[in-house]
């Protein structure tokens, strides 16, 4: 009996995954060779986007500021003394520790009016 190659002699039997194993290998490079192409298909250079990123909101913020310049203003804020300035950020950080509580939905339009 001849073996694969044509060769007469002793024929040993196959191993039936023997065709499959240098197959194997390549087979799952596959999914990752086309993960990568898909990803560089989705990668582009655009300069000119890169360069001008974040001017939309340059701009925005520059044309909602009244005085660019109120920082560098030494003079205390007048209208308001101290005391009640005071009392009003109390209130403001007390609405936070104990908001206050909103009327039950069922009540709304029941009064005990006369």
């Amino acid at each position: 009996m001849t073996n694969l190659n044509g060769d007469p002699g002793t024929s040993a039997p196959l191993a039936p995954c023997s065709l499959s194993e240098p197959i194997l290998p390549r087979l799952l490079k596959l999914p990752a060779l086309g993960a990568l192409l898909a990803l560089t298909a989705c990668a582009q250079i655009t300069p000119h986007a890169d360069a001008v990123f974040g001017d939309t909101v340059r701009i925005a913020i520059a044309q909602q500021t009244m005085d660019p310049d109120a920082s560098k203003n030494a003079d205390p804020v007048s209208g308001m003394d101290g005391r009640a300035a005071r009392d009003a950020v109390d209130r403001y950080h007390k609405s936070f520790k104990e908001p206050t509580p909103h009327p039950s939905v069922f009540t709304i339009g029941i009064g005990s009016g006369g």
